[in-house]
Order: C-alpha cells, then sequence, then structure tokens
C-alpha cells in the first residue's frame, strides 16, 4: 500500500456557468474540494435528513428482506420514511416492556401463581415478600412473626410474612405488585405478538429499499453539492474551485477542463500546506488499512505504515494464540463464512487477512508444538517442525524482547526517512540515535561478551538524542529540550518490555487448553463409560471457550502493540481522508 500522489488544481470558470460546471465536476468525481470561503461551517445536516438515514438503517438491519419494487410511480420516500420511524419508535417501545415484565416475572415466579382476593377495609394484615438466604433463615424462625415458607433454590428462602406494618428484617424486600402471575405472562404474550406484527410490518416496508437508497444518494448528492457550492468563490464574472487530485486523473481533469471552457492551474503540494490522505490499496492487503485508519490516518508527507502494521498483527495475533488445532479451526471458520464475507467491500478486504490469521496461528503453533493444548508424539514427523518449547521462559521472553526491539527499530528508520524527505538532515540523527541505543540494549540483554561494545552503542545512541532532538532551537534550549526527550528513554524500555504479552497470552493460552485436556482425561477416567461423554462436551465447551479468548485476545493486544507502542514513535502528524466530490449511484 502507498500514499496516492496528488497533484492541487485550481479552476476558473464564468460564473454564470456554475451550476452546469459543478454538476459536471460531481459527475466526473475526482476532485476532493478546498473551501475558498468561510461558509462551510454554517452547513449543517437536517434533520429531516438525519431521519432518513435513521429510517434507512432501521430497514437494512431486518431480519428479513422482501422482492424490491421498482414502479416509481408508486413510490413515496417521505411516507416510507414517516411509517419506519413509527415501528422503530412503537418497536423500541415493545421491547423494553417486554424486558421489564420479563424482569417482573422472573422476580415473582418463586412464589407461584397467585391473585389477591378483595380485602375488607377492617383488615389491618398486608403480605410482605422476602428473600431470605439459606445460611440466615433461622433469624425469621427466631422472630415472632407470621411467617410462610413458599419455595426455594440454590441461594434463597422465598419467605411471605403477615404483619400489620413493615416487619425489621435484614432481608431484601421484594415488591410483588398487584398483578398475578398468570396476567404477566398472558402481558407478555401480547406484548411479544405486538412485536411480531411490527417485524412484519418491517419486513414489508423492504420492499422499497432500492428505490429508498437510490432517493437517500441522490439527497447526499445534493447535500455534498452545496457544500461545495458554498465552498466556491465567485463574483459576478468568474468562479474559482480549487481542490486536490490523484496525479493520474490529471490529464482526464484537463480534458474536463478544456471542453467546459474552464482555465486550470497545476501546482505540487507544498510542505506547508496540508492535502488529504489517499490510500492505495492492493487487494491481498488492503485490510491493513481498516487496522490503521481505525486509530489515525497517515499525513500525506509521511510514510503509509499499513502494510507494516498488516504483517506485525498477523504475527502478534498468531504468537497469542498460538496453536496449530485453533489455527487451522480459524481457517475453517473463515471459509465457512467466505461467501457470506464476499458480499460486502468490507468482508472482502478481511477474508484474505483472515485468512493470513489462520497461517500464522498455524505456523506458531506448529513451531511450539501446540495442537489444541495437545504436544506432538515424540519421533514424529510433527515433533520434527517444532524449534521452540513454549514452557522455556528464557528463550521464549527473548524472542518476544527481539520482535519488541525490532518493530521500535522500523517505527524509528520510518521517522528518519520522513525526517529526511523534510530535508531536515541533521535532525535524522534523533531517531538514528534511538536506534543504535536500541541495538545497544539488546547486545547487553543477551549477555555477549562485549559488554564495551554494548555500553557505547547505549551512550553513542543516547548523545544523538540529546544533541538534534530539537535542532531548530538555539544551544541552550536544544540541550533542554534534548534532555527532555532524553528522559523517554523509560518509556522506551517500557514499550520494549511490553512485548512480553505476547509470550505471556500465547503462555495462558496453551496452559488453558493443556488444563481442559487434563481436566477431561480425568473425567473419562474416573466414571467409566459416560464419562467419555462428559470429557468430550469438557473438551468442546473448553476450547472453544478458549479459541473465543485466545481471538480476542490477539485483536486487542495485537492492535495495541501496532497503534500504542510502534505509532508513537513513527510518527506525531496526523492526516485526513481524500473526500472525492462524486454522486453516489
Amino acid at each position: 500500500m502507498s500514499i496516492v500522489k496528488l497533484k492541487k488544481i485550481t479552476l476558473y470558470a464564468l460564473s454564470k456557468n456554475l451550476k452546469t460546471f459543478l454538476n459536471r465536476l460531481q459527475d466526473l468525481g475526482v476532485m476532493h474540494v478546498i473551501s475558498l470561503t468561510n461558509k462551510t461551517e454554517q452547513i449543517k445536516v437536517p434533520e429531516s435528513e438525519r431521519k432518513a438515514k435513521e429510517a434507512l438503517q432501521f430497514l437494512l438491519s431486518a431480519p428479513l428482506k422482501r422482492g424490491q419494487v421498482h414502479a416509481k410511480k408508486t413510490f413515496d420516500a417521505h411516507h416510507i420514511k414517516t411509517e419506519t420511524l413509527k415501528l422503530k419508535n412503537s418497536l423500541q417501545k415493545q421491547i423494553e416492556e417486554r424486558e421489564a415484565l420479563k424482569k417482573r416475572i422472573k422476580d415473582i415466579k418463586p412464589w407461584g401463581d397467585f391473585s389477591y382476593t378483595t380485602r375488607e377495609s377492617s383488615d389491618p394484615y398486608k403480605l410482605w415478600f422476602y428473600r431470605v438466604p439459606h445460611q440466615k433463615l433461622s433469624i425469621l424462625e427466631e422472630r415472632d412473626l407470621i411467617w410462610q415458607n413458599c419455595g426455594k433454590d440454590h441461594r434463597f428462602y422465598y419467605i411471605v410474612v403477615i404483619a400489620e406494618q413493615k416487619p425489621q428484617l435484614p432481608f431484601k424486600r421484594t415488591h410483588i405488585g398487584e398483578k398475578s402471575l398468570f396476567s404477566l405472562q398472558d402481558q407478555l404474550e401480547d406484548i411479544e405478538n405486538k412485536i411480531e406484527e411490527i417485524q412484519a410490518k418491517r419486513i414489508a416496508l423492504t420492499r422499497w429499499l432500492d428505490l429508498y437508497i437510490k432517493e437517500m444518494h441522490r439527497l447526499e448528492n445534493l447535500e455534498h453539492y452545496e457544500q461545495v457550492h458554498n465552498e466556491t468563490y465567485e463574483d459576478d464574472t468568474v468562479m474559482v474551485i480549487q481542490g486536490w487530485i490523484p496525479a493520474k486523473d490529471l490529464e482526464e481533469l484537463q480534458t474536463f477542463a478544456y471542453k467546459n471552457n474552464a482555465a486550470f492551474l497545476v501546482e505540487e503540494p507544498q510542505t506547508s500546506e496540508t492535502p488529504p490522505t489517499l490510500l492505495k490499496n492492493k487487494n491481498l492487503f488492503s485490510a491493513g488499512e481498516n487496522l490503521l485508519t481505525f486509530y489515525t490516518m497517515p499525513n500525506y508527507f509521511e510514510h503509509d505504515t499499513s502494510t507494516i502494521i498488516f504483517f506485525s498483527f498477523i504475527l502478534f495475533f498468531g504468537m497469542i494464540l498460538g496453536d496449530a488445532g485453533y489455527g487451522i479451526l480459524l481457517g475453517v471458520v473463515t471459509l465457512i463464512f467466505y461467501k457470506n464475507m464476499q458480499q460486502s467491500k468490507t468482508g472482502k478486504r478481511f477474508v484474505p487477512l483472515l485468512l493470513f490469521l489462520s497461517l500464522a496461528t498455524t505456523l506458531w503453533g506448529m513451531m511450539v508444538g501446540s495442537y489444541f493444548g495437545t504436544p506432538p508424539s515424540e519421533n514424529s514427523w510433527l515433533s520434527a517442525l517444532q524449534f521452540f518449547d513454549i514452557n522455556d521462559y528464557d528463550t521464549m521472553m527473548q524472542i518476544s524482547v527481539f520482535i519488541g526491539a525490532l518493530h521500535i527499530i522500523i517505527a524509528n528508520i520510518l521517522k528518519a526517512i520522513d525526517l529526511s524527505r523534510e530535508k531536515n538532515r541533521l535532525g535524522v540523527l534523533a531517531p538514528i540515535g534511538w536506534i543504535i541505543s536500541i541495538i545497544g540494549g539488546l547486545l547487553y540483554y543477551v549477555q555477549i561478551d562485549m559488554q564495551t561494545i554494548s555500553t557505547t552503542f547505549i551512550f553513542s545512541g543516547m548523545i544523538l538524542v540529546l544533541l538534534f532532538s530539537a535542532i531548530d532551537k538555539p544551544w541552550t534550549k536544544r540541550i533542554f529540550s534534548g534532555t527532555a526527550a532524553l528522559m523517554q528513554i523509560t518509556t522506551l524500555f517500557g514499550d520494549i518490555l511490553s512485548y512480553l504479552r505476547l509470550f505471556a497470552l500465547g503462555l495462558a493460552t496453551a496452559s488453558m487448553g493443556m488444563a481442559f485436556n487434563q481436566l477431561a482425561m480425568q473425567v473419562s477416567d474416573t466414571f467409566p463409560g459416560i464419562g467419555v461423554l462428559f470429557a468430550l462436551m469438557i473438551l468442546i465447551i473448553g476450547h472453544l471457550l478458549n479459541f473465543t479468548l485466545g481471538i480476542v485476545s490477539g485483536v486487542v493486544h495485537g492492535l495495541r502493540l501496532n497503534l500504542i507502542e510502534f505509532l508513537k514513535y513513527d510518527s506525531k502528524k496526523e492526516g485526513y481522508a481524500f473526500d472525492t466530490f462524486k454522486k453516489k449511484e
């Protein structure tokens, strides 16, 4: 992946042709428009448009969709929006009532189904309902009260106390209410029927989705047109519109300008400007863009790190999940849902990533000898593929530290390249200083008999950081800023050690897998016959749980090491996305 090279374009045309010119430019769909006025802040999304999008999302998320209607004569977008929003509000209300009823039924069910009789006005006694923990029933027995046990479960007795006033008891009182269990269940059934009717009407409205989406696109195109119109400079004679286009589209824009009697000026981006960022993706690695832009958008003048993040995320995920059996299972799940994922642009991007994650997990699992928590038998061909012992803590920790150091070294290399592009030749020495110090620290860490060299590396790097972290300042301020930068060495040390989570989480996954295997074997041996069934249940549930937790850990910590530790050293500048002025179809 790379950041697309842009050109700055300024177009000049007669103001009397403004509307036609902008419509044709929107049809061309290659330009990111820059505001030449101060009117942009005044544009607000109308409430009606926000509601229209809300209605669309509600229909798109319907459990089923009907065949589409294409006859525009019978289509009324406003009516569809109004009816859809009514259904959404009604559905939300019914669901809230249903959940409240379910909780109510759950609370009173232990006391059984009963209804109140009409109480005489002269009757002073009332019913008070309590949940009494088993170990505290003796407290109630010691009191001079009239009470009845209506039932119990593994934690509580469900007690009814008959008294004129609320008894002073150290138990939580339950408010039963006036309605019986039967009437509440009957009310719940009515609500379920209403929800079903609402869903049926919702599904019926989905037949208009295609026409509604086209109408939404028309409104969005109009909104974008109005925004660009407000950003265009015009007077009585001339109009001026300025923006960015991909360099590859320059010839196409020139042809457009000639056909529409417009003059144009082409300029190269200057470092003093802030061009938008347009990422060019190769399909195989395109998910790296999603991983990166989830956290930040790279600056136009800096490196696109999405490819590096793509592969380092795969490596980290594989080490954390770290089991060949789980890797194969992930691949199988991906292939099962392959067709569904191909139906969306995001799904298409993530299929290769998931397959790479499956491959990395499988290969690392084979290298550490873990197959659903079981090591390969000795002298087997699988054991020949094992290079590391997950229980060899020293080696695994060294691997994790080396990977972390290499990852941060790459970030500093990219930072040095970006500084050289800015012609900041001396500033390049600061990230190089960090690289030299890291290498020196690694030499010291592995205890190679070259302490003099490693110490020299560490202090040489620190001197470079001290002297060249702020070269644009006078010497006195430069030393002060360099000292402040040098204090980050403790942060650097902590960030590298943060990569130990690769080993720790991988060990946790492997240990849980082995624990479930041992538990299943013990159950099978303890209960011959039926124990095999229980052991199978333990294996399936246990490994599915471990597999799920491993995936969550791999995603969370794999992203964290890339987006926090790595990007911290690569760049401090953030960009913004290229927004093409084009019509949605």
